[in-house]
């Protein structure tokens, strides 16, 4: 490596930032897009459910044998707490 002249090195660094650059951007945008509050996540979802609708897919859960009589109290009762 050391016949490189200061061309060699120059052009090397340039390569290396401009990667630097392009990295930096992505993770900039993908801060900046999760910052948004119409980002979607699973989560964003699940709380913009209304009351009523939670309650109907969990009487479908029990309906169909899916959770326990104690997890349907319990997620009953969590979501009308959430009033």
């Amino acid at each position: 490596m050391g016949s490189f002249s200061i061309w060699h090195w120059l052009i090397v660094l340039v390569f290396f930032g401009i990667i630097a650059a392009v990295i930096s951007a992505i993770v900039w945008l993908a801060k900046r897009a999760s910052r948004k509050p119409g980002a979607s996540a699973a989560g964003t979802t699940a709380a913009l459910k209304t009351t009523e609708s939670r309650l109907v897919e969990l009487d479908r859960l029990k309906s169909q044998q899916l959770i326990t009589d104690a997890e349907y109290t319990q997620r009953r009762t969590q979501i009308l707490s959430d009033l």
